[in-house]
């Protein structure tokens, strides 16, 4: 009996035990919140940089991305394509431009997705590869932009600073805080949802303070063309849902579907019933594809010549112009 643990000892045991749980799990807290809070939001390196592109697509393409459509000069025939899909990012409207193969078209709407959401253009883009293999690389060059490109992170760090605060880490997005407000942020299978922060003093030139960035909640979506379209509303945390606003459509076709007549007439259908509804009935979506023609009379020559697509403004771009 006298080796037994007196009454007294074992409560002051526990006690002690109780104490250091309790301290390691506020110290678990402490540590988890110093890692979901991000902020504040770092300024704005080059702020003129960053201004001279907002409405010049050609000049954020060659500016922002030195490695991919930077890399080289821009065509006569690429400037014109470039410039219509930024009258239909700004004004709307329903576009198809017919190129070559090698026109970088994936990369500059991988690129042009990022532009319209970075300066609060377009809130809600949706990109459509000719199936899922395509829309899984797209939002994968995106992400990778978002989490690497270090001068996009000097003149956008309310769009990249919270990506990067990621660490690569998706399960890191529920507790995300910047300023002690959940940042909401989102990446998953073909979705990515920018953070919604507010700018801090000092963020930008003639900035109001406290005020939501231009980025804050966009999102970016790809998806395959014929994985289906619906569903695409997306709700935000106040419970107000979302649909898309911006549409790019790129190449939107296989060359097995391109040679078959059925497969063209269901990719124009899914396009006819579903994509340009993708706004809901009250409101008109911005849309431009950026495709080439693979046969005669496949899904893409069919919009360029057939009269029941005349809404659409077209435009076939030969490789060789003379």
């Amino acid at each position: 009996g006298s080796e037994m643990t007196p009454p007294e000892d074992g409560d002051r045991q526990g006690e002690l035990g109780r104490r250091h749980r309790e301290r390691m799990a506020r110290k678990s807290r402490d540590q988890s919140a110093a890692v979901a809070e991000i902020g504040p939001i770092p300024a704005v390196k080059d702020p003129k940089r960053r201004k001279a592109c907002e409405r010049d697509l050609h000049r954020f393409l060659t500016t922002y991305f030195p490695h991919s459509t930077g890399l080289k000069p821009f065509s006569p025939d690429h400037i014109r394509v470039i410039e219509r899909i930024q009258k239909c990012a700004l004004k709307g409207g329903r576009f198809l431009q017919a190129v070559y193969r090698g026109f970088a078209k994936s990369t500059i709407a991988e690129n042009t997705a990022i532009w319209a959401t970075a300066y609060g253009h377009r809130g809600y883009v949706v990109l459509f590869g000719a199936d899922k293999g395509a829309a899984d690389d797209q939002i994968e060059s995106i992400r990778l932009e978002l989490e690497t490109n270090d001068m996009l992170y000097d003149d956008f760090p309310e769009m990249c600073h919270p990506v990067r605060a990621l660490d690569g880490k998706p399960q890191r997005c529920k507790s995300q805080a910047c300023d002690g407000e959940r940042t909401h942020i989102e990446f998953k299978a073909g979705r990515i949802v920018l953070a919604d922060v507010r700018v801090p003093k000092g963020w930008m030139p003639r900035a109001k303070a406290g005020s939501r960035a231009p980025c804050a909640g966009a999102i970016l979506r790809t998806k395959g063309l014929m994985g289906g379209s619906r569903g695409l509303k997306h709700k935000r945390p106040d419970g107000t849902a979302v649909r898309p606003d911006f549409v790019i459509l790129d190449d939107f076709q296989t060359d097995e579907s391109a040679n078959s007549p059925p497969q063209c007439m269901k990719r124009l259908g899914v396009i006819k019933k579903s994509v340009v509804k993708l706004a809901g009935h009250s409101k008109s979506l911005a849309i431009v594809g950026n495709a080439t023609v693979i046969a005669k009379n496949d899904a893409v020559d069919q919009i360029l010549t057939l009269p029941e697509y005349a809404a659409w403004q077209t435009e076939r771009i030969p490789l060789v112009r003379k």
